[in-house]
């Protein structure tokens, strides 16, 4: 049997087992967690538990970044296609027409908002997962 590239990597970082639904623990996997979630009897293999540890791990990291944002002096070191699947606000800066999409700039200055807060709205496109303690709020003035 020929095995596409994806289906020797799946195969590679899980075991199927025979049951309908079970957690897979492979210590041979590069991920932060090495645990999978398997539904034999849908033919299923669900990565979400890690999918967004994998974007964290993306996020602020110069590596493959593709553009850099400012807010309030601080560099945030992004992923233009991730902001864009992830946010409309982003998809039209852009992708969508307006003047920032037009070129392909390495940097864009983000005005309307202080660095703290722009740092938990840019960990949430990325992790899916936000944090807001009614102190936290309270210190960050939004």
């Amino acid at each position: 049997i020929v095995m596409s590239t994806w289906q020797q990597h799946a195969l590679a970082n899980t075991t199927l087992l025979n049951n309908s639904s079970q957690i897979v623990n492979n210590p041979n996997t590069h991920s932060r967690t090495n645990s999978v979630e398997v539904h034999d009897n849908l033919g299923e293999i669900n990565h979400t538990s890690t999918l967004s540890g994998d974007f964290e791990n993306l996020f602020n990291k110069s590596d493959y970044s593709d553009i850099v944002l400012i807010v309030e002096y601080e560099q945030f070191y992004a992923h233009r296609i991730v902001l864009a699947a992830r946010s409309e606000y982003f998809r039209a800066l852009l992708y969508g027409g307006l003047r920032e999409s037009q070129h392909t700039h390495s940097s864009i200055e983000i005005k309307e908002c202080k660095s703290a807060a722009f740092r938990i709205l840019l960990l949430y496109i990325y992790t899916g997962r936000i944090n807001l303690l009614k102190e936290k709020v309270d210190r960050m003035h939004l």
